[in-house]
């Protein structure tokens, strides 16, 4: 690993949104019926502005070559104890993104090493995130960062 992954901030959200989009795009080519194909990069540049003034987000990134070569968005979520639910602080990852030509170079495992350090730093009882079937390769390394598939979701479109 070239570069730790550290906390991103406002200088990097010009590179978040290029990334994003990268990632974006994947999605809607194999998801068209879900994902938007070509958001605005100033909408998304705007998007993650909004996110890193958020006292609940945690964005890290990765540098490679003078630039962000990978990102992590997470963010805190408590839910209190109810009827059906205990509570729980956690850490819910939102995206997660790494450049084409970055990628089998461990950043992803980085960042999700650094995300789980923050969130038994924070007393979370659980990190989790969702991934879609076609993302073999995204799933290989989440289950070798120790995250388990726990449920699945069924869908129907109509």
């Amino acid at each position: 690993m070239k570069t730790e992954p550290r906390m991103a901030g406002l200088a990097d959200v010009d590179s978040l949104a290029r990334l994003c989009a990268e990632v974006q795009a994947w999605h809607a080519s194999n998801y068209p019926e879900v994902f938007q194909p070509h958001p605005p990069l100033d909408e998304l540049a705007d998007f993650f502005r909004a996110q890193l003034a958020s006292d609940q987000v945690r964005i890290w990134v990765v540098d490679a070559d003078g630039g962000v070569a990978a990102y992590l968005f997470a963010r805190l979520l408590n839910r209190a104890e109810g009827l059906f639910h205990r509570a729980r602080r956690r850490l819910m990852i939102e995206h997660i993104g790494v450049q084409a030509e970055a990628r089998r170079q461990g950043y992803a495992r980085a960042l999700l090493s650094k995300a789980e350090a923050f969130a038994i730093e924070e007393g979370c009882t659980d990190i989790f995130l969702d991934t879609w079937e076609k993302k073999e390769a995204a799933q290989a390394t989440f289950a070798a960062a120790g995250l388990a598939q726990q449920r699945r979701l069924y869908a129907k479109t109509l």
